[in-house]
């Protein structure tokens, strides 16, 4: 039960970090949707995309970690690349990257207190 506890808040927690950063990007880039739904597509395209990396390489033989970041950084810049395409339509294609870059930073930036601290506090996450 604990596991489904961590994964939940690491989730709530990524929507509410995707949230901030979409916000300020559409105040800069001018958005065309609900940060909060581009924020729910984001998470929903992450959990797909992860699920499918990890299902990818489990399957995979003796593959690394290094393999396995790999997959992620890959998904997660197609994640990105989706929710920047369809909530920023009227962008220059040089804003997009800037986008698409600054939101897979801002992916592995709250992995980090939110990976650590759901495994102190509660065990670990399913």
């Amino acid at each position: 039960m604990d596991e489904v506890i961590g994964t939940a808040i690491f989730l709530v927690a990524k929507f509410v970090g995707y949230a901030l950063y979409l916000s300020v990007l559409g105040r800069r880039l001018g958005a065309h949707r609900s940060v909060f739904v581009l924020s729910g597509a984001r998470v929903l395209l992450g959990l797909a995309l992860g699920g499918l990396v990890w299902l990818t390489l489990a399957k995979a033989i003796h593959a690394g970690a290094i393999v396995y970041l790999g997959g992620i950084l890959i998904a997660r810049l197609i994640a990105w690349t989706v929710v920047v395409r369809w909530g920023f339509v009227d962008t220059t294609a040089r804003a997009r990257v800037g986008a698409i870059v600054g939101g897979t930073i801002v992916s592995y930036v709250i992995d980090i207190p939110v990976f650590f601290g759901v495994i102190a506090a509660i065990g670990g996450i399913c």
